[in-house]
């Protein structure tokens, strides 16, 4: 029996006619003697706004159950909302606290978990996919990795609603430490994992963005390989002034010019724009120039030492880069420069050979 005294809680969605929660929770209620009911209210979703903000003055009403199509719209509505429901994007259950505020709650991955369990399950360890990652398949999904899942792949016919899951996941990673993103990891590809420093977060996102996009782990993917380059011939070729010591010498001469030049032309000066921009900790200050110039910046270097260790550091980088090329054997060697006639010459004839069937060399 309904009457002033009992507890309201509100089932709202659209269409209400396939709606289950009142048939389940009402008998329960009256058979555990709870003066609670639960009233499906069909509102459109172009009038959901405006009614969950009416529905909050209500004094009788402890809450609401929310399902189809308001799940997803109603993280955005909420006052406060849980971890499960900020990274599953949305929510299927308010609580109206005493002022008036709403708390939004996700249980569809938790219940989906407990059932599965229920049934001999086991999550902890298992490898699992889960196709579509709209409210429920991200709410399923975030269950499923608190529940120790060891590799999750992600799959949705809409691309976006698998990259906004990505992004929700990326930035739980900012607030929450990389850390927690190589957790992720370690549950979507554990030999990745593996082989990336927890603090490395470019990485992390990467690894796991691939994962996402593929609905394989990555390591799986280096394993397959690609398909064969089929219906080309290739060619190849590299500039080798490192293979004598003049042409080394002068490789060396420009590499210096070069780099005196960057901070000629006004490194420093831009390094301290992106600097106050994008903070000390901007990944990109790390690279080559860039990181030079910051020690100048914070007083730990002088400008002449700062060009000579950023040319130190580009002549390091281009013995990297010869090292690296020299093991690829198809390689055909062009003795010189980009910029000189000899060696263009010399490119385009290769070129010539190839295109009418003749050697690469």
């Amino acid at each position: 029996m309904i009457s002033g005294k009992t507890t309201l809680i509100a089932h709202l969605g659209y269409p209400t006619e396939a709606f289950k929660a009142p048939m389940i929770y009402n008998p329960w209620f009256e058979q555990r003697g709870i003066d609670a009911v639960v009233v499906p209210m069909g509102v459109k979703s172009e009038d959901y706004p405006a009614t969950l903000a009416a529905l909050a003055a209500l004094t009788n009403l402890r809450g609401a159950l929310v399902t189809m199509p308001h799940k997803v719209t109603t993280l955005a509505l909420v006052d406060k909302a849980t971890l499960t429901a900020r990274i599953a994007g949305a929510c299927n259950a308010l609580l109206k606290c005493p002022d008036g505020t709403w708390l939004g709650d996700q249980f569809d991955g938790t219940g989906f978990v407990r059932g599965a369990e229920r049934k001999g399950r086991h999550i902890g360890g298992s490898r699992v996919f889960v196709a579509g990652c709209g409210g429920v398949g991200s709410a399923i999904a975030a269950s499923l990795a608190a529940a120790g899942a060891s590799a999750i792949s992600l799959f949705d016919v809409h691309a976006a609603s698998a990259d906004a899951l990505r992004d929700r996941l990326r930035t739980r990673a900012e607030q929450r430490g990389s850390a927690w993103l190589h957790r992720v990891l370690q549950r979507l590809d554990p030999n990745a994992a593996a082989l990336i420093h927890a603090n490395d977060l470019p990485k992390l996102v990467r690894s796991i963005e691939v994962t996402l996009a593929a609905r394989q782990p990555r390591t799986e993917q280096w394993q397959a390989g690609r398909d064969a380059l089929r219906g080309y011939r290739v060619l190849q070729m590299g500039l080798a002034p490192l293979t004598a010591k003049p042409m080394r010498d002068r490789l060396y001469a420009r590499i210096n010019d070069r780099a005196a030049a960057m901070f000629g032309r006004g490194l420093i000066s831009e390094t301290e724009m992106l600097r106050e921009r994008y903070g000390d900790d901007c990944r990109s200050l790390g690279a080559l120039g860039y990181a030079q110039a910051m020690q100048v910046l914070r007083g730990k270097s002088t400008l002449d030492a700062a060009v000579a260790a950023a040319q130190q550091g580009h002549r390091n980088y281009a013995k990297r880069q010869g090292t690296w090329f020299r093991r690829v054997d198809a390689m055909g060697w062009l003795e010189g420069f980009g910029d000189e006639a000899a060696v263009q010459e010399d490119a385009l004839n290769r070129a010539r050979r190839l295109i009418e069937g003749g050697t690469l060399q």
